[in-house]
């Protein structure tokens, strides 16, 4: 079973053709960070990414409906993405990096920075 990681970014990841059709295939197991509802729900409230509302509303649902599993934070995750400080402004994205490193997975989003990271991504 080929594993694939629901990452960084909002909702617009609908949008990617290739993005999406890896999220749906049918050999694919979808991982979502708890780390993607806080980073929703922090700019939503700051008064950035109003599409994400009904997401974070509904996030518990939305990876239950769609058989997604949730990465849980573990303390080799927090101890890698405190390593990446000076390589990437972005906390919420050295979380997911640091996940997707540590559990060999492939991260989806669409920030080019995350490039320089020893990661699979793809958007």
């Amino acid at each position: 079973m080929r594993t694939r990681w629901f990452g960084s970014g909002h909702s617009k990841i609908v949008c990617q053709k290739i993005a999406l059709q890896t999220i749906i295939g049918p050999y694919n197991q979808i991982f979502v960070s708890p780390i993607n509802l806080w980073e929703m729900s922090i700019k939503y409230h700051k008064g950035k990414w109003d599409e994400t509302k009904l997401v974070i509303r509904d996030f518990e649902k939305l990876v239950q409906v769609n058989e997604f599993e949730v990465m849980p934070i573990k303390l080799q995750h927090a101890r890698l993405a405190g390593q990446f400080q000076e390589s990437h402004a972005d906390p919420f994205d050295r979380m997911l990096v640091a996940q997707a490193m540590s559990e060999n997975l492939t991260l989806i989003s669409k920030d080019s920075k995350l490039t320089k990271f020893n990661i699979n991504l793809l958007w």
